[in-house]
C-alpha cells in the first residue's frame, strides 16, 4: 500500500509540475524581438529589423510584425504566422500554418 501512494504522489507531483511549467511562458514584446537577431533550433537564424524588415537564412528577405503572441512573417519563400512565447531568454515558437504544428525554440 505505501508504495501505491508513493507511486500516486510521485505522478500527482510530475502532472502538478508539467503544469506549471507553461505557466512560466510569458508574452513576447516588439521590444524583445525589435533589432534583435535570433537563432532557432532548425538552424534558421531571423533577423527582426527596427524597421519592420526581416531577414532570414533560409526564406530571404521579407517584413515582420507582431499582434499579441501571434508573429507574422512574408518573406521573399514563405509566409506565415507563428505563436510565439518566451521562457526567461528562450523563445519558443509555434507554427500556426503550413503541415503540422512544430515547436521551435532560440
Amino acid at each position: 500500500m505505501r508504495k501505491a501512494l508513493r507511486v500516486i504522489r510521485a505522478v500527482t507531483c510530475a502532472l502538478a509540475c508539467s503544469g506549471s511549467i507553461t505557466a512560466f511562458a510569458g508574452t513576447v514584446t516588439d521590444a524583445d524581438l525589435r533589432g534583435k537577431k535570433i537563432c532557432w533550433s532548425n538552424g534558421n537564424t531571423s533577423v527582426y529589423n527596427k524597421d519592420g524588415s526581416y531577414d532570414s537564412n533560409r526564406v530571404g528577405h521579407g517584413t515582420w510584425r507582431l499582434d499579441g503572441d501571434v508573429l507574422t512573417i512574408s518573406a521573399e519563400q514563405w509566409a506565415g504566422a507563428n505563436t510565439i512565447t518566451k521562457e526567461g531568454a528562450t523563445f519558443h515558437s509555434t507554427r500556426r500554418s503550413g503541415k503540422g504544428n512544430k515547436d521551435l525554440e532560440q
